[in-house]
């Protein structure tokens, strides 16, 4: 078209006609770029939104996990989901639990056919009832070596960023760490204390505290700069502390885990459904969760007359 309008044009035919030829190449031109585009595929390319309603239905399910998952159902028995007290759980006033952890149990039991039951705990008591498996299930837990010889886990399911919580007029951790090592506490046994130093571009030292409420404590004794933790543990912090991104940024990936084995055809059942699309419902659910923790706030902030 375009070498027909140039001919025409050379060869003087009227300007009107030219321009026609012109815009049909063009719309032309943008019908087979639109096809292409289409059809090509991205290289950021995720997996479809994959809404399955049956868990037998997910791609590569065995008849051996089928077996095992129906065995659990008969026994009509509710799994505890554990959770620390966060933005993703939070215990509304009622005494009901609030947040993503409710919905995502809410979506494993029509996906399951079994009660999931979110519950709240402190890291200690936590750890404590997953190992002896009062709670059957949690998502606390990066997967490492050793933890994935002691539990079964899936993959990454989410992940969350690792802030600095310091009191609000204490002195800022880059200028302490002009002076001295800043002090962080850390929860005992967890990932981020690793994934901490490896990043950290100036030297730290190290402290640890059993529970949430123990590392605020010494926040507030000054035994310690800043707490370092996974950002949807803000939720536990007043308007006396503060937040901070840590740079370089600090991730910690989040798998489902169990310890328990007769839960473990469980786990790799989800872990094939995160293979084959419930990434993206699972981003939904943690909008709403976070929506819901929003409006949590808000409703704190109500008088007794306005509630």
């Amino acid at each position: 078209f375009l070498y027909t309008a140039c001919l025409r044009r050379a060869a003087g035919v009227p300007m009107l006609i030219s321009c026609r030829l012109r815009l049909l190449f063009m719309a032309t031109l943008l019908v087979l770029v639109s096809g292409l585009l289409c059809c090509a595929p991205s290289a950021h390319a995720r997996p479809g939104k994959v809404i399955l309603h049956d868990f037998r239905d997910i791609p590569g399910v065995t008849p051996e996990e089928i077996a095992a998952i129906e065995a659990l159902r008969k026994k009509g028995q509710p799994l505890v989901y554990g959770m620390l007290n966060t933005t993703e759980t939070f215990v509304r006033g009622d005494g009901s639990v609030g947040g993503y952890s409710a919905l995502f149990c809410g979506w494993m039991t029509e996906l399951f056919g079994i009660p999931f039951k979110p519950r709240v705990y402190d890291w200690h008591e936590l750890m404590q009832r997953f190992e002896d498996g009062s709670v059957a299930f949690t998502g606390e837990l990066t997967a490492t070596p050793e933890r994935q010889k002691k539990y079964f886990m899936t993959g990454t399911f989410t992940e969350r960023a690792v802030k600095a919580f310091r009191l609000r007029d204490s002195e800022p951790l880059l200028q302490i760490a002009k002076v001295r090592p800043p002090r962080y506490v850390f929860l005992e046994g967890t990932t981020t204390i690793k994934d901490v130093l490896e990043a950290s571009q100036f030297e730290v030292e190290v402290l640890l505290a059993s529970t949430e409420y123990e590392a605020i404590r010494m926040l507030r004794t000054h035994e310690a700069d800043a707490f370092l933790a996974e950002e949807h543990g803000s939720v536990i912090f007043d308007e006396g502390f503060r937040a901070e991104n840590l740079f370089p940024v600090v991730y910690s990936p989040i798998a489902l885990a169990t310890a328990n084995k007769e839960f473990e055809p469980i786990i790799s059942v989800f872990d094939k459904y995160l293979k084959h699309g419930a990434f993206l419902p699972l981003v939904d659910l943690y909008h709403q969760g976070n929506e819901d923790y929003l409006r949590q706030v808000q409703f704190a902030t109500l008088t007794t007359e306005e509630k």
